[in-house]
């Protein structure tokens, strides 16, 4: 069940635990309420009780109640949802634990961008190439 509140805010809300086997984050080890890497580099989204929220590929705003902003890509045939979806989650979800997550920027894009190609995405290189100019405009990463 969707949390309103959060859906109006955000463009995507999970509606269970997500889990993403990597090879490129293995190694460390991180936990918080709605992340976690494990050293075999699986990254598990929670769900909590209201799911995780975020806005998909940014950058978005809500202008007279349309969402105007960077496209999430076509419907997947297999999961029925945009091909940026689980890019733009695990990508957004380490973001935001940047201050404390033992992940550095630059891996945390280059996850975005392998994500995007194994979708098949035709704009991977385009979408990583602003992640990589305007991603770190806000705060300070954790150095490894």
């Amino acid at each position: 069940m969707e949390n309103k509140n959060k859906r109006a805010k955000y463009k995507f809300v999970t509606g269970q635990d997500i889990f993403i086997r990597q090879g490129l984050i293995t190694g460390s080890e991180f936990r918080s309420p709605w992340l976690e890497i494990q050293p075999d580099g699986t990254i598990i989204i929670f769900y909590n009780k209201n799911g995780y929220s975020w806005d998909g590929c940014s950058p978005k705003f809500v202008f007279m109640d349309l969402l105007i902003g960077t496209p999430d890509g076509a419907l997947s045939e297999q999961t029925r949802l945009p091909v940026t979806w689980f890019a733009s989650l695990v990508h957004d979800s380490i973001y935001q634990y940047k201050k404390t997550v033992p992940v550095t920027r630059e891996e945390a894009d280059k996850l975005f961008l392998i994500m995007l190609q194994e979708e098949g995405f035709k704009l991977a290189r385009v979408y990583y190439t602003f992640v990589r100019l305007f991603g770190g405009i806000y705060g300070t990463w954790l150095n490894k």
